[in-house]
């Protein structure tokens, strides 16, 4: 089982991405593959420009297919001029779908906060050397060098 991440550019309608998701599955039907599932991500802002495009949407295809048309596939996409980037990743059988990770959102303040519980608790343990017992280690290595 294989999935198919392809990222096509956000500038058509819906019906015109409904025609190029049916495009990318003619493409796998006609080399043999059983889709499985098609499901449309939605739209992201890319960290940098892909063929001058600066959004697009993702489209994730689950599928079966013999291995050793995967080069064909490979070469098929390559040459479709609507898919911008695509990646095929063999699907693991014992991997379930991921959830969403929710991140805890830390303020400013709080962040701050924690850097100065650090440095009190930092400045603790160097307050722990007495003043005292560095006289005496310094006393005693002086000691060592006259002798």
């Amino acid at each position: 089982m294989y999935e198919l991440l392809c990222i096509i550019p956000a500038i058509y309608t819906a019906d015109e991405v409904k025609s190029v998701i049916t495009r990318i599955e003619g493409i796998l039907k006609a080399k043999g593959a059983e889709i499985l599932k098609s499901e449309n991500l939605g739209d992201l802002k890319f960290a940098y420009p892909i063929k001058k495009h600066a959004h697009g949407l993702y489209i994730l295809i689950d599928f079966k297919i013999d291995t050793t048309v995967l080069k064909d596939l490979d070469k098929d996409f390559r040459l479709e001029k609507d898919i911008l980037r695509y990646g095929i990743s063999k699907k693991m059988k014992h991997v379930k779908d991921a959830k969403p990770v929710e991140f805890q959102k830390i303020e400013p303040g709080q962040r701050l906060a924690k850097k100065r519980e650090t440095i009190k608790r930092v400045a603790k343990e160097h307050d722990k050397i007495k003043l005292e017992d560095i006289g005496a280690k310094l006393e005693e290595i002086l000691e060592k060098e006259i002798v």
